[in-house]
Parts: C-alpha cells; sequence; structure tokens
C-alpha cells in the first residue's frame, strides 16, 4: 500500500495513503467514489499530539477516526 507523510513543519503533518487491491476487490462500479484512499492531518500542540485520519474502504464504510497522544518522554524532567 503505497503511503507518504508529510511533514510542513515541526508541528504539522499531512498524510496520505492508497490500496489499490483494496479498491478492485471493494469498489462499486457505479459509484467508485474514493474506495482505497485514506488521508489526515496531524498537529503536536505542545506537548499533545493530535490527528485526525478519513478512510473509504467501502461506499458504506466511511471511517473517521480522531487521536490524541502523548508521548511520555514529553513529560520527564531534564536535568
Amino acid at each position: 500500500m503505497p503511503s507518504v507523510e508529510v511533514l510542513l513543519g515541526k508541528n504539522f503533518m499531512l498524510r496520505v495513503a492508497y490500496n489499490p487491491k483494496l479498491r478492485k476487490e471493494l469498489v462499486v462500479a457505479e459509484k467508485p467514489a474514493i474506495t482505497g484512499v485514506s488521508f489526515g492531518v496531524g498537529v503536536r500542540v505542545t506537548k499533545i499530539h493530535i490527528s485526525y485520519g478519513f478512510s473509504q474502504l467501502h461506499l458504506a464504510g466511511i471511517s473517521n477516526t480522531i487521536t490524541l497522544g502523548v508521548r511520555f518522554a514529553d513529560f520527564q524532567k531534564k536535568g
């Protein structure tokens, strides 16, 4: 599955992926839409990482995902 992540600075990322096998297996010929395509964005706000992802596995199977993440290393005292 080809994918790419573009870093547009230290705190902003764009992500895109395409799965041709999935598209071939699940696409509806009359309404192909964007089956097999996924994309997302990510931002870092202080010590919190916020990401949004969208994927359409099938005409009836759209997925929206929001993720909040932290790295424990960001909270360690530097000394």
